[in-house]
């Protein structure tokens, strides 16, 4: 048995005392060729899953009539289960509901007399009470950090869902929205998607709210939610998901569209993201799929757009480019060309603990246009005792140079890790940057935004001690040196969800959206807006001289269609202004003669280009200077 790859170990050890931590052996799961844990063949009265909002693998288990559920704490399992229940009768197995498309596990109990009963997922856990959310109650207090990022906006509470959301100028109407969906209950039979316009600094008005479905289920409930332009005619899609994707496409504000689509999953989908994997300009969407009660439990496809038919199936056609399966569970994936060797690769996020000090390598897929297959599976030698189960794609050194790192967030034997890796070339690099002290438990999502000019990681900590509680970490450069820049509070009873970056209200300051569960069955879930309170719109200083030859940063940065690009000439000047993609292909290009010294200013509109990372070049009188805007749609 080779251990290098040995996510496990028995025993763990805390900074402050020593702690007992069981392992997944301890419960005497077993252990693949490949050093990862086999959390799809348990033991019989073992069933593993995801019983709390975080990713991390947690483990059911009864013994006569006992029900136990251990959820992953960061090192490993307690000895004590946190959640119990004693039956009137003894239990005969565990299994899942068949919503194997749901990215939640609800239990199902079955007992010798061959009667069920259902445990769902309602909020921070399993509801071993068995009874539905009814009614809300006052809700806790949270406890929020008036520092750099401050809640600004809350929706309405909604009794079920919100923990996904999609921001973006939905209909072209120069104003973002922000698109999130609700129930009342897990068995519903109607759910309706929610569509906020922001019309103002820091408001939020209800603009439409839509009922939807789903043809694999009476009650409907989606996977997965983004907007983007899949076919490029510069009218956005919202899509959703469960086993099939459905897409609506907006031409004007209310105004859209259903359409069919061939894009079918065989397992819930627990990420997604739109890309151009054969770098030929039509976009894919690549997506990782995953359910412990399946075997092999975990899928990951890639389906490039071909084609809209009106008629007579009224569908948006895609081609498979690859798919793959895998016998352990993946949760995340990033897209991009990390190592800067020219293919697009697609890294995994893999959410198993770690034990032993021993290095961790982590997978990546890298395009190959020789294929098929297209894509060969490959290992990054990190030499680090540190995984990957949040990984992002980005230039995150500030070098302008197009050249990418892989920022990975994960788990050390001690608690939560993040690294970021500096490739030399395939299969090469090192680690530049590493923190084992500012995450605590396991990260849960890791999300990229730009703030003060920076690129910039906000990363949820999820974590149970007698309720969820978030945590969020800005990770950031300062001083030529990558660091935790702003921490919050805990955030009492919430679990943070699908979260984003972006200038929603386009005022100059960046917002981290995000969707929320609350553990309280009670309390209703939220949409939470976080603002940035230490930056500003950069306002022209006027008609003041100039004194030097400056590129402005583009604002609003991110954003979703259209940025402004402000710059100041000294001397009369020819400019030529360049703009590149990731690959450095010129997207844009905008030049003017003759220019007078003062203040000027370019506005992109980028509506037909993805979601990205772009460099902006502005040359004069044989100057250069270069920033970075990024693109999300």
């Amino acid at each position: 048995m080779n251990f290098r790859y040995l996510l496990l170990i028995l025993v763990f050890c805390s900074f402050a005392q020593a702690e007992t931590y069981l392992s997944p052996l301890d419960f005497g799961l077993s252990l693949m060729e490949h050093g990862m844990v086999d959390y799809c063949n348990t033991p019989d009265n073992i069933q593993c899953g995801n019983y709390n909002s975080d990713c991390y693998p947690d483990i059911a288990r009864f013994n006569g009539n006992k029900l136990e559920i251990f959820l992953f704490m960061g090192k490993g399992y307690t000895p004590e289960p946190q959640q119990s229940r004693i039956f009137m009768q003894p239990i005969k197995s565990l299994t899942f509901d068949d919503n194997i498309w749901d990215s939640i596990d609800n239990l199902v109990v079955t007992f010798e007399d061959n009667s069920e009963k259902t445990f769902c997922h309602n909020g921070g856990c399993l509801d071993l009470s068995g009874t539905p959310k009814s009614q809300s109650k006052p809700e806790i207090p949270r406890r929020v950090s008036e520092a750099d990022f401050e809640i600004v906006w809350e929706s309405e509470p909604r009794p079920y869902g919100m923990d996904r959301c999609a921001v973006g100028d939905l209909d072209n109407d120069g104003i973002n929205e922000l698109v999130t969906w609700w129930k009342e209950e897990y068995y519903s039979l109607d759910a309706w998607i929610l569509i906020y316009k922001s019309i103002g600094d820091d408001e939020y008005e209800l603009f439409m709210e839509e009922p939807f479905y789903t043809i694999e289920a009476p009650h409907p409930i989606l996977s997965q939610l983004l907007i983007t332009d899949l076919d490029q005619n510069g009218q956005k899609e919202l899509i959703y998901t469960r086993e099939y994707t459905y897409i609506w496409e907006f031409s004007a504000p209310g105004e859209y569209i259903p359409w069919n689509c061939s894009i079918h999953f065989s397992r819930a989908v627990v990420d997604v993201e739109v890309c151009d994997v054969d770098q030929d300009n039509i976009l894919e969407l690549a997506f990782v799929t995953s359910n412990y009660e399946l075997t092999p439990p975990t899928m990951y496809q890639v389906e490039e757009f071909s084609n809209k038919s009106p008629y007579p199936w009224h569908s948006y056609g895609f081609t498979p480019i690859w798919s793959t399966w895998q016998d352990w569970v993946d949760n995340r994936l990033a897209v991009g060309d990390f190592d800067n060797d020219g293919a697009v690769d697609i890294v995994s996020g893999n959410f198993g603990s770690v034990g032993s000090y021993d290095p961790i390598d982590i997978q990546f897929f890298r395009y190959d246009s020789a294929g098929p297959p297209y894509f060969q599976q490959q290992w990054l030698h990190t030499g680090l005792p540190l995984s990957c189960a949040t990984p992002v794609i980005a230039d995150m050194d500030m070098v302008i140079d197009g050249e990418n790192e892989l920022f990975a967030a994960g788990l050390f034997p001690n608690g939560g890790s993040a690294f970021i890796w500096e490739s030399t070339g395939f299969g090469t690099g090192y680690a530049s940057w590493q923190d084992t002290t500012n995450l605590i438990y396991g990260p849960h999502e890791s999300v990229l935004g730009i703030i003060d000019d920076t690129p910039s990681i906000m990363t949820t900590v999820i974590y149970f001690q007698n309720q969820n509680n978030t945590l969020l970490r800005l990770f950031g450069l300062e001083n030529s040196h990558y660091r935790c820049l702003w921490r919050s509070a805990s955030l009492d009873s919430v679990a943070y969800y699908n979260s984003l970056f972006i200038d929603i209200d386009q005022d100059g300051k960046d917002n981290f959206i995000t969707g929320s569960w609350v553990y309280d069955f009670m309390t209703p879930n939220k949409i939470f807006d976080w603002e940035q309170t230490s930056s500003g719109v950069f306002i022209n200083p006027g008609y003041t001289k100039v004194h030097s030859f400056t590129l402005h940063r583009n604002y609003p940065n991110p954003f979703n269609s259209s940025t402004v690009i402000p710059f100041e000439l000294s001397k009369p000047s020819d400019i030529r202004l360049s703009i590149y993609d990731i690959y450095g292909r010129i997207v844009h290009e905008h030049r003017e003669n003759n220019l007078a010294p003062g203040h000027y200013s370019v506005d992109w509109r980028a509506s037909d280009l993805s979601s990205g990372i772009y460099i902006i070049k502005l040359i004069a009188k044989g100057e250069k200077q270069i920033i970075k805007g990024v693109l999300m749609k």
